[in-house]
């Protein structure tokens, strides 16, 4: 809601083709996937990530951490 509310235009969980995965949340204004670590290993989460197109910047961000909106950017 933080980077909705800031007027950035975002998807929640979409779906890639191909067998590229889903992420947790796709800002489209940036070309930025933010993965949101809760019950995952960072290490996972990488690997996981290593499957998404390669047009997107990656980025994690730890669910149990106050967020800054400057992270996810």
């Amino acid at each position: 809601m933080a980077l909705r509310d800031s007027g950035i235009d975002t998807i929640v969980e979409p779906k890639f083709i191909e067998g590229r995965g889903r992420c947790d949340i796709l800002n489209l204004s940036h070309g930025v996937i933010i993965e949101i670590l809760h019950s995952e290993k960072i290490e996972d989460a990488k690997e996981k990530a290593k499957k998404y197109p390669s047009c997107f910047e990656v980025r994690f961000i730890d669910a149990d951490k106050e967020l800054d909106i400057n992270e996810i950017l």
